[in-house]
């Protein structure tokens, strides 16, 4: 994953780092549009946003490293939706007419603590983290606008849309680290992190502001 963080340390060894991340419907329209498709019925949209504070509880000094302890917060969601072409079909003797849009949705909260060593080596800081994150998500999926007749059926159909939805919570302990490069006022941070639970590993590459 790649995601542009900013930065900001305050005073007694606090730092608060937040991110944010936005596609919204028009940036969608305008790609479809450029693309011949602006009425093609499609919608995709998303949103993320996160926020950290840690504090410092040994400083980097010497041949000791620093010890922080931190807590945060994650919220981000999607959205996707597909208006179908009406179909149609022959059943039992009568055209079958139906269509909808298919609309899919989904959020996703972690909340969590973490321990953190790093040591700094002139303009490289490695580090390890220890964090266990608490995760609830819902998802959820209907044919919107939903429409089922028989041409020429004496009597009416009124069916109900389709839809489902689906929530879970999990608790995960992470095991991360990284470097961080620091480079004045910019930092690039590569890393990686392993989830004990599930089993799963993943890398992601994050740069940051400083001020």
């Amino acid at each position: 994953e790649g995601k542009v963080v900013l930065g900001v340390k305050r005073a007694f060894g606090m730092e608060v780092v937040g991110s944010f991340f936005s596609l919204p419907q028009q940036l969608t329209d305008l790609v479809l549009g450029l693309a011949g498709q602006k009425n093609a019925g499609i919608e995709f949209n998303a949103l993320g946003a996160t926020i950290h504070l840690r504090k410092v509880l040994l400083e980097d000094q010497g041949g000791f490293p620093a010890v922080s302890i931190g807590v945060g917060y994650a919220y981000s969601s999607l959205h996707a939706a597909y208006a179908l072409p009406q179909q149609s079909q022959s059943f039992a003797g009568y055209q079958l007419l139906y269509g909808g849009t298919l609309d899919l949705s989904g959020t996703l909260n972690t909340v969590g603590v973490d321990l953190s060593v790093s040591k700094r080596l002139l303009i490289f800081t490695p580090f390890i983290r220890i964090a266990p994150w608490y995760q609830w998500a819902s998802f959820s999926g209907q044919m919107k606008n939903f429409t089922f007749d028989l041409v020429g059926a004496s009597s009416v159909i009124d069916p109900a849309a389709p839809s489902a939805e689906i929530t879970t919570n999990n608790l995960s302990f992470l095991i991360s680290g990284g470097v961080e490069i620091n480079l004045g006022g910019f930092a690039l941070v590569p890393g990686g992190s392993f989830d004990l639970a599930n089993k799963n590993f993943s890398a992601n590459l994050s740069s940051r502001v400083q001020f």
